[in-house]
């Protein structure tokens, strides 16, 4: 888990990599960006580009149990 910061807020919050995302919800990161690409999963970028996942995006998918 990373300490990121989001776009829209100006405090850290918990975050997941796309491969650390795709862990928790028992897929494969290409199951992930085939959702992200649907709109059922919605990753913010870091100022860097990269794509993560909150805490609250993945809790959301899983129906509120991650692994």
């Amino acid at each position: 888990m990373n300490s990121s910061y989001s776009q829209t807020e100006a405090t850290p919050v918990a975050s997941f990599t796309v491969g650390e995302a795709a862990r928790k919800l028992g897929v494969s990161t290409r199951t992930l960006h085939r959702w992200e690409a649907r709109g059922k999963i919605k990753p913010f970028r870091t100022p860097g580009g990269q794509r993560r996942f909150t805490a609250d995006e993945i809790n959301r998918v899983a129906g509120g149990e991650t692994k």
